[in-house]
């Protein structure tokens, strides 16, 4: 118990723009290592969910998107705009999967394959 109480005594006499600093860099090492896991997530499973995620931290932390993210948009993007006739003859739910790259192609869905290794990881 006498540990607790130095380490809290040792704690509260940091000056103040230390422990801003200490905060800073926790967050943005917390910022790297969340969208490191997002990419070699992506990498491994190749489930664009990985990606929505990274696109979701980016956006909450005002940060501009990395080559990776915009190369996925870019073409993401493209086919689309390419399956807008498609659409209309294969329904537009199939398509848009298709396009966004949420088709594994194996029967399994995007969503639960991401919950499941979430598990895990």
């Amino acid at each position: 118990m006498k540990k607790a109480k130095e380490v809290i005594k040792i704690k509260m006499n940091i000056d103040p723009k230390i422990q801003k600093l200490i905060k800073n860099i926790h967050t943005v090492l917390r910022f790297d290592a969340r969208i490191y896991l997002c990419r070699r997530k992506y990498d491994y499973f190749k489930n664009p969910l990985y990606i929505w995620e990274a696109i979701t931290i980016y956006i909450k932390e005002g940060k501009d998107f990395p080559a990776w993210i915009n190369n996925y948009l870019s073409e993401v993007g493209d086919d689309l705009l390419l399956a807008a006739p498609k659409g209309i003859e294969k329904g537009n739910a199939e398509t848009a999967r298709d396009a966004l790259k949420f088709n594994f192609g194996h029967g399994t869905s995007p969503f639960s394959s991401y919950l499941t290794t979430e598990k895990y990881i």
